[in-house]
């Protein structure tokens, strides 16, 4: 079974600590590491592809995008725009489900543009607050575990409930019934 690449995209240097942390949960949690592998930036090698081509490129080839907002909205390109903000860009025109979550932080000033960004994402998809790294690990978890639900891949109903998804009448054997 293929896993499903999850692209967590937030500005670096604010969030270096939460991105890591996310990482290894995904991988190391038995249930997502079955089912996800992150993608964070600070794990591609040198080479010779720009940054934006890079996170561009691998944004487009996951299938979740997770963002991670905070206060700062990160370096502006030549056109005023953040990576952050063309990844999330990019996930919408793809239709990549994207699950974004706030970093709650009382009596903080956020810059504008981040502001603006986070008024534009709530229009388009519900978010949640988070306000440390654990409580960010569960909601993604309860993402997650939605996610897998929404797709198939993971059902909670009692065993002796269940159908095989490929039994048919013709399974039984005749000889034993």
């Amino acid at each position: 079974m293929k896993k499903l690449k999850v692209f967590i995209s937030s500005v670096q240097n604010e969030f270096a600590d939460e991105r890591v942390e996310l990482a290894s949960y995904f991988r190391k949690d038995p249930l997502l590491g079955t089912f996800f592998e992150p993608f964070i930036f600070e794990e591609v090698p040198a080479n010779t592809d720009s940054p934006g081509k890079v996170y561009l490129s691998e944004g487009k080839e996951s299938n979740i995008y997770i963002g991670l907002l905070g206060n700062a909205y990160g370096y502006e390109d030549e056109m005023g725009v953040s990576p952050t903000e063309r990844e999330y860009d990019q996930a919408k025109a793809e239709h990549i489900p994207r699950w974004i979550f706030i970093k709650d932080r009382v009596g903080a000033d956020k810059h504008p543009k981040e502001l603006a960004l986070i008024l534009k994402i709530e229009q388009d998809v519900s978010r949640k607050k988070f306000s440390n790294v654990d409580l960010l690990k569960k909601e993604v978890y309860r993402s997650a575990v939605l996610f897998l639900k929404q797709t198939g891949k993971i059902e909670s109903r009692d065993f002796h409930d269940s159908l095989h998804p490929t039994a048919s009448i013709e399974s039984l054997d005749k000889a034993k019934i």
